[in-house]
């Protein structure tokens, strides 16, 4: 699970040492800020990302994080795009969140 990172050191002709790469704290102060705030479904029983997205929605919306009169924008654009479905939530999130 833990990789190891390699820089290229100066000249281009040697490597740094392997190395565990850091967090900032910032960034752990975001994804506490994410899992304690945000919509973190790990249990969700679908069988279609049409119904990831309805329930992921209607968490946001219940926790107050998403309005209710932008839930079918947010889905469908969403869903336009299926591989940024998670990013789309995760922007709507933040955009909501003030984060």
């Amino acid at each position: 699970w833990i990789k190891f990172e390699e820089d290229v050191e100066e000249g281009g002709n040697r490597w740094s040492k392997p190395h565990v790469a850091t967090l900032s704290l910032h960034s752990l102060f975001e994804l506490r800020s994410l899992l304690l705030n945000g919509t973190v479904m790990l249990d969700m029983e679908a069988n279609s990302l049409e119904q990831i997205a309805d329930l992921v929605l209607d968490n946001m919306i219940s926790k107050g994080v998403l309005p209710i009169d932008t839930r079918e924008k947010v889905r469908d654009f969403g869903l336009s795009i299926k591989l940024c479905l998670l990013i789309t939530f995760t922007w709507v999130e933040y955009e909501f969140m003030g984060i």
